[in-house]
């Protein structure tokens, strides 16, 4: 059941980072190198999702044992929590497009499954894919979100479905769920071993978690490099197919399978992302929305990818 107050959340003020990261995979005794030195304002940043790139980031590293990407040091977790709880939740048509990749992923999870009856989504936004599985025949679904402006823009028969804060420990009784779900939050988290041991602990025995999420090494960021859209001061850890498979191992889950996959894009929302200047994205969005191709949708490959791990069973 959600429970939130209009008031009593403060904004964060953000100082330096001041938090020090090492690698979810090797632990504190591996070092690792510089990929790209920090790139951060002094103005206060927005935890808004799927706005356009401002092109800010941590100073970005690389593990040198297990090739980890990821962001070190960080802003204090609290900062980092507060930030997401005061943001401005942005739902954009966008969000249909990457529907279509999840619901055909959850497909092939259920495929693996067989009867699936409950399922629960880990940064789950205003409810938008939890509609989707109870359409897909599940029966008992859940959502975690720390974004109170996302909840509240959930249907009314979702709300009470959604816990707003963390997922932690202790949150969800153990053996609860057939089926968890995380859909671009894995990069977002600061301790991803620690949420993924508790997704074990909620899996029941046989049960799946799918997670889909920016693959690092694709195309796009080796292209791109710093320009990239990955490197955001909102993505603390990147992964690449052999790194999420490590996480899924690590936390004594079964590796399934890991793969690229293709996903559906807006033409306007791809424009909007690309690594020009701010002004001649917006005119080009400007042409594509008087011509009528802003919302032309294909799909590309190779920027995403998909992970699914199986819990043994008893």
């Amino acid at each position: 059941m959600v429970e939130m107050k209009k008031t009593g959340i403060s904004k964060p003020e953000f100082h330096r980072p001041t938090q020090n990261v090492v690698c979810a995979l090797c632990g504190p005794d591996v070092s690792h190198r510089e990929k790209f030195a920090e790139r951060l304002p002094q103005e206060e940043i927005s935890f808004s999702c799927r706005r356009a790139p401002n092109r800010i980031h941590y100073r970005v590293v690389e593990c040198e044992k297990c090739r980890l990407v990821f962001s070190n040091p960080i802003y204090h977790e609290s900062q980092i929590i507060a930030g997401y709880q005061n943001a401005e939740y942005i739902q954009e048509e966008q969000t249909s497009h990457y529907l279509v990749a999840y619901r055909e992923e959850l497909t092939r999870v259920l495929d693996l499954a067989g009867k699936v009856g409950s399922l629960l989504e880990i940064g789950c936004g205003d409810g938008y894919f939890l509609r989707v599985a109870k359409d897909m025949g599940i029966p008992r679904v859940c959502g975690v979100e720390p974004m109170k402006s996302a909840i509240e823009k959930a249907d009314d028969d979702l709300r009470p479905l959604i816990h707003y804060g963390a997922f932690h420990e202790g949150l969800y009784e153990e053996n609860s769920f057939d089926i968890v779900c995380m859909f671009q939050v894995v990069d977002h988290v600061v301790d991803p071993v620690d949420i993924l041991n508790n997704v074990a602990r909620v899996l029941k025995p046989g049960g799946h978690i799918l997670i889909i999420t920016h693959d690092v090494k694709s195309w796009q960021p080796r292209l791109l490099g710093e320009r990239s859209p990955i490197f955001d001061v909102h993505h603390i850890f990147l992964w690449d197919l052999d790194t999420i498979r490590g996480l899924i191992e690590k936390v004594g889950l079964h590796h399934v399978f890991c793969r690229r996959i293709r996903v559906q894009y807006g033409l306007a929302y791809f424009v909007r992302m690309l690594p020009l200047p701010m002004r001649l994205r917006l005119s080009l969005i400007g042409v594509l929305e008087r011509i009528g191709m802003a919302n032309i949708a294909f799909r590309l490959g190779g920027c995403n990818m998909v992970a699914v791990g199986r819990k043994a069973a008893e």
